[in-house]
């Protein structure tokens, strides 16, 4: 134990431009953080130096989180029976406009990420 929650880190998926872990602090089945490893960003605030290349570092992060949300999660029937009411989403593009994504205003682990919970 660390702080709050256990010292180990599950890994989602690693790229050369993100990491994508599950949350120490579930608060659902799938609830998961990215991080750029292309840079560090303390916060939010980073990101309106320059829109553009922001915007696309988010949708960059935000990608990454729906591939594991449709590899890991939407691919196993067992967790669509039990989590998603039967005929509710037609395919994890569908789930997608159910999801909660944000970024804390002062970061939690000192590092911009984003949370994506299902």
């Amino acid at each position: 134990e660390f702080g709050r929650g256990p010292a180990k880190v599950s890994l989602r998926l690693e790229t050369e431009e993100v990491l994508v872990y599950d949350d120490l602090l579930c608060r659902s089945s799938a609830h998961f953080n990215a991080i750029p490893t292309t840079c560090y960003l303390r916060d939010w605030r980073a990101l309106l130096l320059n829109p553009r290349k922001g915007a696309e570092l988010i949708r960059g992060l935000e990608q990454a989180c729906f591939q594991v949300l449709r590899d890991q999660f939407w691919s196993d029937e067992q967790w669509r029976s039990s989590m998603l009411k039967a005929g509710s989403c037609s395919s994890a593009e569908g789930l997608r406009r159910f999801i909660m994504c944000g970024i804390n205003a002062v970061p939690s682990q000192f590092q911009l990420h984003l949370q994506y919970i299902v």
